[in-house]
């Protein structure tokens, strides 16, 4: 019944809080309006992990968003109080459960090539030359 889907939502909550956190590249799926039948699935940068003051406690966990596309409704301000901060029309605070994966972090390089300075953090050079064998 629904208290069994409470307890699922709760636990599916507690994993997904050990695995979101700030700084993550996410995917979420979240309704733009009432009238899509849809869901979309967004990518943002979490910049909140926590709860929301809102009417009533609910209690549930909440991602405040920087979205990748200017389809969000703040820039970090929730009723009057300060979450997280981006661009306006960028924000979002969804239900951590609407997280549906937590991207790698290189999928940030959308911009052209050019763009990427040639020291990649990703280069495994300096990495061999630690290496000391001990004879």
């Amino acid at each position: 019944g629904l208290s069994g889907y409470r307890e699922e939502m709760d636990s599916r909550e507690t994993m997904l809080t050990q695995q979101v956190a700030i700084g993550q590249r996410v995917l979420v799926r979240m309704k733009k309006s009432e009238f899509d039948l849809e869901p979309q699935k967004l990518t943002g940068i979490v910049r909140y992990v926590g709860k929301i003051d809102s009417e009533f406690v609910d209690n549930r966990i909440y991602v405040g968003l920087k979205l990748d596309e200017a389809v969000g409704d703040t820039d970090g301000l929730i009723k009057g109080k300060r979450y997280f901060t981006c661009p306006s029309k960028h924000g979002k605070v969804v239900r951590i459960t609407n997280v549906i994966a937590v991207l790698p972090s290189k999928s940030v390089f959308y911009k052209p090539v050019q763009n990427i300075s040639k020291r990649s953090p990703y280069t495994t050079t300096q990495q061999k030359s630690a290496t000391i064998r001990v004879t």
